[in-house]
């Protein structure tokens, strides 16, 4: 029954990250998509897609690179020497933010919980420890031992796909796609 669905929706914005910033494509993949919209009646068309992309200096000395692994949606922060990767600040807009004691991330809204994991830093080869900082809803990295002389890649968890269905009674799914 559409009049009983629910939609919700959670913002991610980046806090003063330059505008001027520019993108690559890492290979294009084949084929291509067609996208039809009420605010673009003829359709963008022939729409390639890539096997990744990347914002080039999205933050000063700060790259971000989406891409696919194992099938899943992932992004690194790549943080060039010498770039303060405390430039990074993601305000969250639909959901409370919180830490949980584990180290992962919680976003409360009023139709559930989303978790993320704790993000995962590397540095010259290595694991360093970090966490996530929430200040009013904004988002931010902590990181232990950090050497400014060398690069450092910051692989926050990034959902692929993520809704809740249910209710109080049955449920049913007639058709569904990603």
């Amino acid at each position: 029954e559409t009049e009983k669905q629910s939609i919700y929706r959670i913002d991610l914005n980046w806090l003063n990250a330059n505008k001027n910033f520019s993108k690559t494509e890492d290979e294009t993949l084949p084929g291509y998509n067609n996208y039809y919209l009420e605010s673009c009646p003829n359709g963008a068309l022939n729409v390639k897609s890539y096997t990744g992309i990347t914002l080039n200096n999205l933050y000063n000395g700060i790259n971000l690179h989406y891409y696919e692994k194992n099938g899943e949606l992932k992004h690194d922060y790549i943080v060039a020497p010498h770039a303060n990767y405390k430039q990074i600040q993601v305000e969250v807009k639909g959901a409370d933010v919180s830490v949980n004691k584990d180290g992962s991330l919680t976003l409360k809204t009023p139709l559930g919980e989303v978790q993320e994991g704790q993000p995962i830093v590397y540095q010259r080869g290595r694991e360093l420890k970090a966490n996530w900082q929430v200040e009013k809803n904004v988002l931010s990295f902590n990181v232990e031992d950090v050497d400014p002389n060398y690069e450092l890649i910051i692989d926050p968890v990034t959902r692929l796909w993520g809704t809740y269905y249910g209710g109080s009674s049955n449920d049913i799914g007639y058709s569904c796609a990603t």
